[in-house]
């Protein structure tokens, strides 16, 4: 069987344009006497194969194919009435994120191939000036994008992270409520809200955001340290301890988790919790050996005075910029005594 050259993208262009349907595609590429029969090998083909063969077969491809392959067969753009732009907005969303800037715009400027006003690209070019730091064209696109598709999340949450940045949080917080009013788990938008309320000055209302985000996502250990924090930082004490006992129900599973964990057992003198605690953590993950700094204060606790300060002697040697990253927070669980027993001072 003959295959040419163009046939691939057959495959590419349906199922990043029509989900996947032949059905679909045909409809839009009716009476195209140079398309029609190039559908027809690729359908074919897929029938010789004995199974569905999917577009990402044939990847990568990029913006320049994909044009070159509509012109060569004087297939426009504007006419893909049943198209759907989902597929070349993932392809523009991804190259954004490997940094291929000029990629990303070129498949955007695809999208307004399809239809000239569309949310899809403006989120794009939107990303790209915040990128470049020209947040005055980046917002006028976002608000753009917005305006076409009021629930268009990604771009409500670059909206409203560049409102953020430009110092204006009220309207970070109202961009990130909508958000929430269409993923109420999305905790970006939680964090960008509590975190412009602190910039406001309006703790209650930052302390109020937390409660509902811990709520809203119970198994996000971060939002409960952030709460706990700002309790004991407006001296909150009895509700601080309540959250505390609530995060030391937790089964930690990240680095950062364990730190705060082991951090909060020393806050209350459960030495020998921690170090069980470390050592399990160590166990299971060998490869964070710079946890093992965490030790010294249940060793030093214990009268293991050597031997926690043969763990601080290897940081500092071999470790140096942990080390000094942990050095008062575990000093300030020791005596002066202590610490000078172990090396820390």
């Amino acid at each position: 069987m003959h295959i040419e050259d163009w046939t691939p993208y057959c495959f590419i262009i349906r199922d990043l344009l029509y989900d996947g349907s032949w059905e679909t595609m045909k409809k839009d590429a009716e009476g195209n006497t140079f398309l029609e029969p190039l559908i027809q090998q690729a359908q074919d083909l897929e029938k010789l194969a004995g199974e569905s063969l999917p577009g990402s077969l044939f990847l990568p491809t990029g913006a320049v194919e994909i044009a070159h392959f509509f012109s060569h067969h004087q297939w426009e753009m504007s006419r893909l009435v049943l198209s759907k732009m989902d597929g070349l907005y993932e392809l523009a969303s991804a190259a954004l994120e490997e940094e291929n800037y000029e990629e990303a715009r070129a498949l955007a400027e695809l999208l307004e191939g399809i239809k000239q006003e569309n949310a899809y690209s403006e989120e794009i070019y939107g990303s790209l000036a915040v990128l470049k730091g020209d947040y005055a064209q980046g917002i006028q696109h976002l608000e753009m994008a917005i305006r076409l598709d009021p629930r268009f999340v990604p771009a409500l949450s670059s909206l409203s992270l560049a409102y953020f940045n430009t110092q204006k949080y009220e309207k970070a917080i109202e961009t990130s409520q909508h958000i929430l009013e269409n993923r109420p788990e999305d905790l970006l938008a939680y964090i960008t809200i509590v975190d412009s309320y602190i910039n406001l000055g309006l703790a209650d209302q930052a302390l109020e955001t937390l409660r509902r985000m811990n709520q809203a996502i119970p198994s996000n250990v971060t939002g409960k340290i952030q709460l706990y924090r700002m309790l004991r930082e407006h001296r909150r004490d009895a509700e601080a301890d309540a959250v505390r006992k609530d995060i030391l129900t937790i089964y930690p599973s990240q680095p950062h988790e364990l730190e705060i964990f082991v951090t909060l057992l020393f806050e209350t003198g459960n030495f020998e919790k921690a170090e069980l605690e470390i050592n399990d953590y160590l166990a299971r993950n060998p490869h964070h050996t710079y946890l093992k700094i965490l030790l010294i204060v249940p060793l030093i606790k214990k009268g293991f005075i050597q031997e926690a300060r043969r763990i601080v002697e290897e940081f500092k040697e071999q470790k140096v910029w942990y080390y000094f990253g942990k050095k008062e927070t575990l000093g300030s669980f020791m005596s002066e005594s202590e610490q000078k027993g172990c090396g820390l001072l």
